[in-house]
């Protein structure tokens, strides 16, 4: 078994291919030399962050930020429970598909207000916990790749990172709004991914388990260059989940559907209860995507009256 992260699937397929390939014609693989090793990331780590107490560090200027944003935040919002409807503790996933008419649409939107899908799904979902009762100060957690060299680029290893972004839903703004401010914290937080995210907990006292609600956004196109290779990728489910509520989404480089899923704690919504929200968040992201400008408590209000009719 080998534990690498999502960006070292593809180089990893690679090798084995150019290996297997070497063997079948009786000689041995052959590849150009990296341009560093994992140890040489880690010593570089190291070394541009220098000493985290220092205030003047690159790492210590990093934590005062983290400081700073997460302080007094609450350690997770309320999630809107499916009550007796929920199982016992283990994951679910509810898998769906914004067609490609949609994929267009929340890509016209991202490119028109300078943004990105990632921050339109992660806004898509915070209006909607809002509108289920889960407040207005919501912590929302992601991965970044971590590979902030191009150097790193084809090194097999594990470099990934947690961030925090604090989503600010307060004031009833309009879906642009919002989206305004998930991209302003979004790049802040990316400008600070360096320092290790057991690092920001132990300085900022947040949860060791990392966020209640995650968003992980995927690059479909980097697993169909795996096609033709010398083995496959399947998604293995764990009958477990770090976060309580995951939305994680494959978006392709190009036109085509974007494939998402939505990972639950069995013990707080059951299948029934999953996929009411993902049908809601595909109906919140076709209807932002045609009026971006509307205020969420007319969002809310539409969702109300369309959850009480479907």
């Amino acid at each position: 078994y080998l534990a690498v992260d999502e960006w070292s699937v593809v180089p990893l397929f690679r090798d084995l291919t150019a290996a297997y390939a070497a063997r079948e014609e009786g000689r041995a693989p052959e590849w150009p030399p990296l341009p560093v090793s994992y140890a040489d990331y880690a010593q570089w780590a190291g070394e541009i962050l220098g000493d985290l107490s220092d205030p003047d560090s690159r790492g210590g200027r990093q934590l005062a930020y983290w400081r700073e944003t997460l302080k007094d935040m609450p350690a997770g919002p309320v999630l809107p429970a499916d009550g007796p409807s929920a199982t016992s503790p283990g994951a679910g996933q509810v898998g769906f598909v914004l067609d490609e008419r949609t994929h267009a649409a929340v890509d016209g939107l991202a490119r028109a207000t300078g943004t990105s899908m990632f921050m339109v799904l992660h806004s898509a979902l915070a209006a909607l916990l809002t509108a289920h009762g889960a407040g207005t100060d919501l912590p929302i957690g992601t991965m970044v790749a971590g590979r902030t060299d191009e150097q790193l680029a084809d090194l097999v290893g594990c470099f990934f990172n947690t961030v925090v972004l604090r989503t600010d839903v307060a004031g009833d703004p309009s879906f642009a709004e919002l989206l305004s401010r998930v991209r302003e914290t979004t790049l802040s937080a990316l400008d600070r991914q360096e320092v290790p995210f057991e690092e920001v907990v132990r300085a900022t006292g947040l949860p060791p388990e990392g966020p209640q609600v995650m968003v992980i956004h995927h690059e479909q196109a980097d697993l169909e260059r795996l096609e033709g290779g010398v083995g496959s990728l399947d998604a293995v489910p764990t009958g477990a989940t770090r976060a309580r509520l995951t939305l994680s989404f494959y978006e392709p480089r190009g036109d085509g559907p974007v494939h998402c899923g939505l990972i639950h704690a069995t013990d707080l919504l059951g299948t029934a209860a999953a996929r009411r929200l993902a049908d809601e968040l595909q109906w919140l992201l076709r209807t932002v995507a045609a009026d971006p400008r509307q205020p969420l408590s007319e969002l809310f209000t539409a969702l109300s009256t369309r959850r009480d009719t479907v």
